[in-house]
């Protein structure tokens, strides 16, 4: 399969899925470091070219549930990840 060379704006051809770890909460003096809760939010902007025409978001309460909550958000808005071979495969993720 042969990239396309064409490009069209940035992000306009990709589906993106943004993370937010909650910070609130911390003590006062973790508050400016490389620190977060293990919990927060999966967000999937809006991307009209691929037909996410309304945000869509999903809280997690801790890492064990997050690929479950990362799945269901891929469900809930029909999109399916595939590996890419000479032919497609599923790439659902292992609970």
């Amino acid at each position: 399969m042969e990239p396309n060379k064409e490009r069209g704006p940035y992000g306009e051809r990709m589906i993106r899925v943004i993370v937010r770890f909650w910070t609130d909460k911390l003590r006062e003096e973790d508050a400016h470091k490389k620190i977060a809760q293990a919990k927060g939010e999966i967000y999937l902007p809006i991307n009209k070219n691929k037909g996410i025409t309304t945000p869509d978001k999903i809280l997690f309460n801790n890492l064990n549930e997050f690929m479950d909550k990362f799945q269901e958000l891929l469900d809930n808005n029909e999109i399916k990840l595939v590996n890419l071979k000479e032919e497609y495969t599923d790439a659902r993720l292992k609970k």
